[in-house]
């Protein structure tokens, strides 16, 4: 695959340049085969700053809507004088 981007660029700047390059049509009659996630792995080596919002889209598809929400946090703190601290990163549930 590499040399076919490098040998035909101009078939694929259309996929670079979209806004979303993961819906466009990837140029070649063997690369039309690939799976979703075999498509994402293309769009990770071409647009790395569009693989989060395909990668949700792609979750949604396979497990459903409710893996792709964020969650709200409800905490009950008594009445104490000591500090409630929660940490999350981004992605954990």
């Amino acid at each position: 695959m590499i040399t076919q981007v490098a040998a035909t660029p101009g078939r694929w700047k259309h996929v670079y340049d979209a806004a979303d390059p993961a819906a466009e049509p990837y140029p070649g009659a063997h690369l039309e085969k690939l799976s979703s996630l075999q498509r994402l792995l293309v769009l990770r080596a071409l647009r790395p700053d569009k693989v989060v919002g395909a990668v949700t889209r792609y979750v949604a598809s396979q497990l459903g809507e409710e893996y792709t929400q964020v969650r709200t946090l409800a905490v009950w703190v008594p009445q104490t004088h000591s500090p409630l601290l929660t940490a999350k990163r981004y992605g954990a549930l």
